[in-house]
């Protein structure tokens, strides 16, 4: 490849050209952000038209790129991007998105740390891919600490998957600061990042502001899910608070949802005293009647219940139910 001498500062509007893309997706899916970066050549005479070649050939190369990382086939990107000595920014972004929508964390950090000028798509990027597992969260909480650090400015999207990140994780406090910020900064809610503030405040058992951003969903437009539901019924969990596991597990129903072997897991997890075996074996048999399969979580939360009858008997036979499946 000729050496090139070009393409390095970024910015934040178009790259490959009118006829791909003409407005700022700043605020668009994490994964579509690399059509926001533009990277504007620097030293490239307009009278050398080999220069003005080499521009066209990066930028094409890049957005082929771009399409490969559409169809995460990482490793054809990877291989156009090792063909070019002196990758630019956007080409660079590029493949780091590749990584990213490919969930290859090694490479994924590897192209972040090589990027000259990291933006907030960039850590978009990083923090998005991270969020889908609890065990990330530490470097979910490094990347919003740099970012800040570099005054940053966060947009929906980096609220809505730093959100996600700490309600996986289990930080309600974080998830519930991060909403807070999302509303002073007067961002458009999604289906998506209330999702996330309603798990958030249902793992914090803050009943009341769960409750109000479920209103938020129906005012919205926005339908609530099964998924959902079950995070309103895991939330009375802590306080064993079986009147109010059933109502959410009421209301779940009332919207036309179906319950899932989570869901009555959950509202098994909420039973206490003589009487929770017999209620969760009563819950065990509507779910058969339903179709749906008990997983080994649900019978250690039945378990559980059968410690709570003071016979031993009642917990032998629920230890023998467990081995026989």
């Amino acid at each position: 490849m000729v050496a090139l001498r070009i393409l390095r500062n970024a910015a934040s509007r178009v790259v490959f050209g009118t006829r791909h893309f003409q407005r700022d997706v700043s605020l668009l899916h994490p994964f579509r952000a690399a059509s926001s970066l533009s990277v504007n050549p620097e030293g490239v005479d307009g009278r050398e038209s080999k220069d003005v070649a080499n521009a066209q050939a990066m930028q094409d190369l890049a957005y082929r790129v771009y399409e490969l990382g559409n169809d995460r086939r990482w490793q054809e990107a990877l291989q156009l991007f090792s063909t070019v000595s002196e990758p630019s920014h956007q080409l660079r972004f590029n493949m780091l998105r590749a990584c990213t929508r490919s969930f290859k964390f090694k490479m994924a950090w590897d192209m972040f740390h090589n990027l000259h000028v990291r933006e907030i798509q960039a850590y978009n990027l990083m923090i998005c891919m991270l969020s889908k597992q609890a065990r990330h969260m530490d470097q979910v909480r490094g990347l919003e600490q740099e970012m800040r650090s570099q005054s940053l400015q966060p947009n929906a999207i980096t609220l809505q998957c730093l959100m996600a990140s700490y309600s996986h994780g289990g930080d309600a406090e974080g998830a519930i600061r991060l909403i807070s910020e999302s509303e002073r900064l007067g961002l458009s809610h999604t289906k998506g990042a209330l999702s996330c503030a309603f798990a958030a405040y249902c793992k914090a058992g803050n009943h009341l502001k769960a409750r109000e951003i479920l209103s938020q969903m129906d005012n919205l437009g926005f339908s609530a899910t099964s998924e959902d539901l079950t995070y309103l019924v895991s939330s009375y969990t802590k306080t064993q608070d079986e009147d109010g596991a059933r109502a959410a597990f009421a209301e779940l129903r009332r919207r036309g949802l179906q319950p899932t072997c989570l869901t009555y897991t959950r509202l098994v997890g909420c039973l206490s005293g003589p009487e929770a075996l017999k209620k969760a074996e009563a819950l065990l048999a509507e779910m058969t009647t339903e179709g749906i399969q008990p997983h080994l979580l649900f019978f250690k939360m039945v378990l559980r219940a059968a410690t709570m009858s003071a016979d031993s008997a009642d917990v032998l036979k629920i230890l023998r139910e467990m081995q026989a499946r």
